[in-house]
């Protein structure tokens, strides 16, 4: 029994041994693993505010030091701040070097590239571009990008400057422009590998009113598709390219006259690319022979809807699925714009809606919606409350 015990406790002993040593090498490879940390951040920050005073000739306070993106990236994103001014340093951790890029520029740069744009697109809007973008990337964000500058700019040198500084994204609007005058322009972004959305309306007064109606509806895309088609009378030219190529060029919209107003469907997969009118798209837009909306109220007890019309009755088949109406403001003087509605129903009075409109450059604008089936509607004075 007793030999029986001396076994147990011998291996017990190793046991709690080896748990001693495997404590003492993990506090080991922390300790050794803080001091390598500890000595790449310094390493980064002295590599940074030197590569600061080299550039600028000025000194800059380190405000933090972030981890590397990866274990072999040998380099670091660092905060730095000068004069009230913060901007980003990518500087390497393992030795000394003379290697880095900074955002301390970026002001500069953006504003620089901004008034080439302008000044040959003049009176333009800027919806979204990524030069102009100064928000500061989060730690997430990936070291190369177009914050980053190697080369100082000097105020001459956005050519070389943009050249070495990867690809961007330009969204504007213009007015009365023919984009096919600034095909040189044109080219230098698509060089530069801009993806660019060049938005061309009639008047400068219909582009200030888009830019407004889309203001809150611009994202990381661009422009939704679905809000050209409200201003689709007021789009002259249109531009669009992706990696550095074209991709659409022109403004394929057909609006179709019907005494009153026009109106237009769009193709089938909308809302993935900028709006053309389809092939077939003859609706039989017409005046309706009978008073069906008239016929299908008589027995309604919301039969007031059509007590106060404006405009004649019309049918159409509405096959696509949507049809967009746009009908002149001039037409409708004498009344409140958010008191017109426009009145539809199907000939057995199954489908029947009522739309009010939005007001878009000089036409008030109503979505059709229900397909495959052929619609009657009209125009009335019809306040909400």
């Amino acid at each position: 029994m007793k030999a029986k015990n001396s076994g147990r406790h011998y291996v017990l002993s190793a046991v709690s041994a080896w748990l001693a040593l495997v404590g003492l090498l993990c506090i080991g490879l922390g300790i050794i693993t803080d001091y390598i940390e500890t000595r790449q951040v310094r390493q980064a920050s002295d590599n940074a505010v030197r590569y600061i005073q080299n550039k600028y000739g000025i000194t800059a306070e380190v405000i933090k030091v972030n981890e590397r993106l990866s274990p072999d990236d040998g380099k670091r994103r660092i905060q730095m701040s000068c004069n009230d001014k913060s901007f980003i340093v990518c500087a390497e951790d393992m030795c000394d070097s003379d290697f880095g890029r900074d955002s301390y520029q970026y002001d500069d740069i953006a504003a620089a590239f901004a008034e080439k744009i302008s000044s040959e697109l003049q009176g333009g809007i800027f919806v979204r571009s990524q030069v102009e973008n100064t928000e500061t990337f989060d730690d997430r964000s990936v070291y190369w990008g177009t914050i980053l500058f190697d080369t100082y700019f000097d105020g001459t040198n956005l050519d070389e400057i943009m050249n070495e500084n990867f690809s961007g994204y330009l969204t504007m609007l213009l007015y009365d422009t023919d984009l096919s005058e600034h095909s040189e322009l044109i080219k230098w972004l698509c060089d530069h590998r801009f993806d660019l959305e060049l938005v061309c309306l009639d008047t400068k007064e219909h582009m200030e009113e888009f830019s407004g109606f889309i203001s809150s509806n611009v994202n990381y895309y661009g422009i939704s598709p679905v809000y050209y088609k409200y201003y689709a009378p007021h789009l002259t030219d249109y531009l669009k390219a992706k990696d550095g190529v074209i991709t659409q060029s022109g403004v394929d919209i057909r609006l179709k006259a019907a005494h009153e107003f026009s109106y237009c469907r769009f193709e089938d997969n909308e809302e993935k690319a900028f709006p053309k009118t389809p092939e077939n798209d003859d609706l039989g837009m017409e005046i309706s022979e009978y008073d069906v909306l008239g016929e299908v109220y008589e027995h309604r007890v919301d039969k007031d809807i059509i007590k106060t019309p404006i405009s004649q009755e019309y049918c159409f088949n509405n096959k696509e699925g949507r049809t967009w109406i746009y009908y002149p403001l001039d037409k409708l003087e004498g009344y409140k714009l958010e008191d017109i509605a426009l009145v539809y129903t199907h000939i057995s009075g199954v489908t029947n809606d009522i739309i009010r409109p939005k007001k878009c450059g000089d036409y008030a604008v109503f979505e059709c919606l229900h397909s495959n089936t052929v619609l009657f509607f009209r125009l009335v004075d019809y306040p909400e409350n």
